[in-house]
């Protein structure tokens, strides 16, 4: 049985438990860090972001257990100088300088991964469920396949290495407590994170409100998110489907979803069809009817819709409105989100460039950024709209 899964008292005990792969039958000395996990600190636009966006919260207690250099707490002190702070870190240097920085925390060396030195930490021991704010920049790198078992109160689950020190720090975190996290995008979207945010989205509202380009975090070739975890409503609770509910749910948008399918790289037959959009006549909003024809017999759309980009970098100007009477052929590199009525679709323009950041997370690739037909459902349903 894992360390730590039963209690002296006999009862089972719901602390995640982090359970590294087996290397070795022989115990070891804890490793230093730099042989343990990456060590990328956060930059200070990346800080004062994660600190600007919790601003209108008032936390008694601030906490961050990956705190490197104390870099989050130090912007975090700026915003609330009468908080407490809570600071751990596997770095023994690093504790020591931020124990000699301020005095005034409560600083302590932690292996958030280890059981036993999450036990032993008494800057953690008598702070469980306590932080109004959680800040962490958790280790980014998991090469391959490799994945981390951690115990929750629902069970064990499996995630990645960010992932893992996301769900360790859950239980420091007040009831009415929020987390604000710098998470590589991958998170969001691999396969083996997926029962980790399952969990997670069961006690957490999650919005994602910003991205950073690769090159953001030095010597890191991540792209990252900023993610912000805040607690439930009363009464909110969440459905087997995987998706949030409300005792009192409100009836949302209906969209419809039409992948164009026109090559746009292919001679035109002689035969003229419908006017062609491709994702450069998304501009600034609208749809630029540029006289171009469509050929066969390839997907089509009638206004009113929206139609997005199937591939590159989404922005505000390339969420565009197709006006009512208008039907165009869609190429392979633009999506249209049809709706029922012109006023829907504008309301649905407006909550998709409200929710950019969040969209523009669902675009991946290693090369040109697109989205797939399943992850724009997902992101869709995330903010309320139904897919039919």
């Amino acid at each position: 049985m894992p360390l730590g899964r039963v209690r002296c008292d006999g009862k089972r005990s719901t602390t995640p438990i982090l359970h590294q792969p087996n290397r070795s039958a022989r115990p070891s000395s804890p490793p230093a860090r730099s042989h343990a996990v990456d060590v990328h600190y956060t930059p200070s636009t990346v800080a004062k972001a994660l600190v600007r966006v919790m601003r209108d919260l008032q936390p008694a207690l601030i906490a961050d257990l990956a705190a490197g250099n104390g870099d989050l707490l130090i912007e975090a002190e700026r915003m609330w100088p009468t908080a407490s702070f809570i600071a751990t870190d596997i770095d023994r240097c690093a504790v020591r300088r931020l124990a000699r920085r301020r005095p005034s925390w409560s600083v302590g060396r932690c292996d958030l991964r280890s059981p036993r030195s999450r036990a032993s930490c008494r800057a953690l021991t008598n702070n469980r469920q306590s932080a109004g704010l959680m800040l962490l920049n958790p280790p980014f790198s998991c090469r391959g396949g490799t994945s981390f078992r951690v115990q929750t109160a629902d069970g064990p689950l499996r995630a990645s290495t960010a992932m893992s020190f996301l769900l360790l720090s859950t239980p420091y975190v007040a009831d009415d407590g929020h987390i604000a996290t710098v998470l590589p995008l991958g998170c969001m979207h691999n396969v083996k994170d997926v029962q980790a945010w399952k969990y997670l989205k069961s006690r957490y509202k999650v919005r994602i409100l910003e991205n950073y380009s690769i090159g953001t975090f030095p010597n890191s070739s991540a792209s990252t998110v900023l993610v912000h975890l805040s607690p439930r409503c009363p009464g909110e609770t969440f459905g087997p489907s995987g998706r949030p509910t409300t005792t009192n749910p409100k009836c949302g948008l209906r969209v419809g979803i039409i992948r164009g399918s026109c090559p746009i790289h292919r001679p035109n037959p002689n035969e003229r069809k419908l006017i062609l959009v491709h994702y450069t006549d998304i501009r600034n909003g609208l749809v630029e009817l540029n006289g171009r024809r469509g050929f066969g017999s390839f997907r089509c759309v009638d206004g009113p819709a929206v139609l997005i980009p199937r591939v590159g970098r989404i922005t505000a100007g390339k969420i565009a409105l197709l006006y009512a009477g208008h039907s165009v052929m869609l190429s392979d590199c633009v999506i249209a989100l049809t709706s029922d009525s012109p006023e829907n679709a504008c309301t649905l323009r407006k909550k998709l460039v409200e929710n950019l950041n969040q969209l523009r997370s669902y675009y991946l690739g290693t090369g040109a950024p697109f989205i797939t037909i399943a992850r724009l459902k997902v992101a869709l349903e995330a903010m309320g709209v139904h897919v039919d």
